[in-house]
């Protein structure tokens, strides 16, 4: 799959002009659409104090988000990590479930199914 093609897509359903949303504030949302519509490992971190932190994907050994659809090898350059953490180390969450409990709301999930149909109707 062309996944900046997927970008494209996710940003045109979401009717968003920009991907900085999906990495600043809502890259949760991003990353279990992705997971969902593509596949992957599902990825976080979270500060000290886990207040703050970053979901993203990794697929094939690089690493993805809303800025970077065609990933990067090193986690750590994914633009949100410079400026939100001294974190160090992330979660490859072993289920769906681990990552749903940290990140996701009920009404989330509801978005997140509407926005894979609907993505999966485009490609």
């Amino acid at each position: 799959m062309d996944l900046r093609r997927f970008r494209d897509v996710f940003l045109k359903v979401t009717e968003s002009k920009s991907p900085w949303i999906w990495a600043n504030g809502q890259c949760y949302i991003y990353a279990m659409v992705f997971y969902e519509v593509v596949g992957g490992r599902l990825v976080s971190y979270l500060t000290h104090n886990n207040t703050q932190g970053h979901a993203f994907i990794e697929n094939n050994g690089k690493f993805f988000d809303s800025e970077y659809p065609e990933g990067i090898e090193n986690w750590k350059k994914l633009k949100p990590y410079l400026k939100r953490s001294s974190s160090k180390k992330i979660t490859i969450h072993e289920s769906k479930d681990s990552f749903v409990n940290i990140w996701l709301k009920e009404e989330d999930l509801n978005l997140v199914n509407q926005i894979s149909e609907k993505i999966r109707r485009e490609l």
